[in-house]
């Protein structure tokens, strides 16, 4: 096997997928129904594919947006209902998988470690490791399909001397399967979308379950009913309707909530006073200090986390924790919560990278000093894709627009004979700095270092309009639209050189550039 970059076993493709969740799986797929003839291999850390949804196992996980947005726009299936469970998506990106015939290409166990992208060669070099042992590969194209989360190391427990607690502490996204909590005292400490859909889950079996939470969530109500219109219409036709109302649904509301917040602030406050316990007070554990949307609102789907909070073995209390104790917590009031299990629901660490050490010719990637390009590349990297969804809408609407953006790419670099692509910002530009996801969430927020930017002009504008961007990916070569700029704008801003083929890859480049 391979031990370093220079030994002479490799396997070599055109495209190399990091990552084998719902952002590699889609990207396989369009690669292969676009380019057939482009040799590519998904390469999974995991011992299955399924990325989040394979790791969040804890009761209750589900998504946050409406299925018909997440799930893929080439393969439809008929949920019991627009919030579905984890285990769910899952199981529906097996199947995808296997009809498509995508599994037939996905290396399981494959841990990248390293990348380095060689000018001379043309080629990004891969370092993956298989059960300890090393294996090289080279590949023309590089995609980051790995989400962004840090699926090896969660956030520190921020509790002043949390080893005091006695008894088990755990973080949701490494839930033990084999944890009983029947007739445990449960303290849930977070207010975010892992809290809200985990309480409920637990409420029954356990003896008493208390929400802890410094500072107060949005949590919005969601009517999670099946459609009627499943039983009279094709399937493909309620999704392709339902996927397009979403994310315009969803794009309009985060509009308003930017123009007019006190107005959504009053309706979710009257929403949900209708369902809370008057021991429950809205204004103490429900209205925070940020606006609407300054922060990923959380779902509550038919009201399962309003009403759980209904049931006499659960309550909610807001405020500083002081310190852990043998016991349990002790609030910053003196109030002492006693609990036989803390979960620490307190979010995850952000990166984009999957973890991977990166380097272009030799010298290392650092991200704070990109700028993202169409939402899909960064400056002065060559060949290398990144799949990142919308902040404000589903994920998987911004992922398909990147991997539509990368086959065009690549199609185009095959007409002009081109081996390499790399976005540069114009020496005599300008530009203000732009935070990549516009959220004051935590986990963004202490990742600000380790993400690119964005700029405020041409093609290095922030992605935030899922239709336009739907229609930019596909054709915004040909067309120049309101606020869409051209998906390679000139020669200034996406370089393209060409040298020998050398990786004897099944999609050949001429290397007549001027043609």
């Amino acid at each position: 096997m391979a031990t370093a970059f220079g030994s002479p076993e490799f396997e070599s493709f055109d495209c190399i997928i990091i990552g084998a969740g719902i952002s590699g799986i889609n990207c396989a797929f369009r690669l292969k129904s676009q380019i057939p003839n482009a040799s590519y291999v998904i390469l999974e850390a995991r011992s299955d594919i399924g990325g989040t949804w394979d790791q969040w196992k804890y009761p209750g996980a589900r998504c946050d947006s409406e299925i018909s947005t997440i799930a893929f726009s080439w393969h439809d299936f008929a949920f019991p209902s627009p919030i579905v469970s984890g285990t769910m998506i899952q199981d529906y990106l097996h199947q995808a998988s296997a009809k498509a015939k995508i599994d037939e290409n996905i290396r399981l166990n494959h841990k990248v470690s390293d990348a380095e992208w060689s000018r001379e060669s043309q080629n990004w070099h891969i370092l993956a490791y298989i059960d300890g042992n090393a294996k090289r590969f080279t590949s023309r194209f590089l995609v980051l399909a790995a989400g962004f989360l840090n699926y090896d190391t969660p956030p520190e427990v921020e509790i002043p001397n949390i080893s005091q607690f006695k008894a088990r502490v755990i973080n949701p996204q490494f839930w033990p399967q084999d944890y009983d909590w029947t007739n445990e005292r449960i303290a849930v400490i977070g207010s975010g979308a892992t809290a809200v859909s985990l309480i409920p889950a637990i409420t029954e079996k356990a003896a008493h379950v208390i929400m802890i939470q410094r500072s107060p969530n949005y949590v919005a109500k969601w009517d999670n009913g099946p459609s009627w219109a499943h039983k009279y219409l094709p399937l493909s036709f309620v999704y392709t309707c339902r996927r397009l109302w979403c994310a315009i649904r969803l794009q309009l509301f985060v509009s308003y909530c930017e123009k007019y917040p006190q107005a959504v602030i009053d309706f979710l406050r009257s929403d949900a006073k209708k369902i809370l316990p008057a021991r429950v007070d809205y204004d103490v554990h429900f209205k925070p200090r940020y606006k609407p949307w300054d922060q990923r609102m959380c779902v509550d789907a038919d009201c399962a986390f309003f009403k759980s909070l209904s049931l006499p073995n659960v309550d909610i209390t807001t405020g500083p924790i002081d310190t852990a104790i043998e016991q349990g917590i002790k609030m910053h009031d003196g109030k002492t919560i006693e609990a036989d299990t803390i979960v620490a629901a307190t979010g995850f660490r952000m990166q984009i990278d999957g973890g991977i050490r990166m380097r272009v010719d030799g010298q290392a990637v650092s991200w704070n000093d990109k700028f993202v390009w169409n939402g899909t590349m960064v400056s002065g990297v060559p060949n290398m894709v990144f799949m990142l969804g919308y902040p404000n809408n589903s994920w998987t609407l911004g992922i398909d627009e990147s991997a539509f953006v990368l086959v065009r790419l690549m199609q185009h670099m095959q007409s002009r004979g081109a081996r390499s692509a790399v976005p540069r910002v114009p020496k005599d530009t300008t530009m203000n700095e732009l935070r990549l996801w516009d959220l004051m969430s935590t986990y963004r927020v202490a990742a600000e270092l380790r993400l690119p930017v964005q700029g405020d002009k041409g093609p290095w504008r922030p992605r935030d309009a899922p239709i336009a961007g739907w229609i930019h990916s596909r054709w915004g070569e040909h067309h120049e639209w309101p606020g869409i700029h051209r998906m390679i704008p000139s020669a200034n801003t996406l370089v393209v050189s060409a040298t020998p083929s050398i990786t004897g890859s099944s999609l050949q480049l001429s290397t007549d550039l001027a043609r």
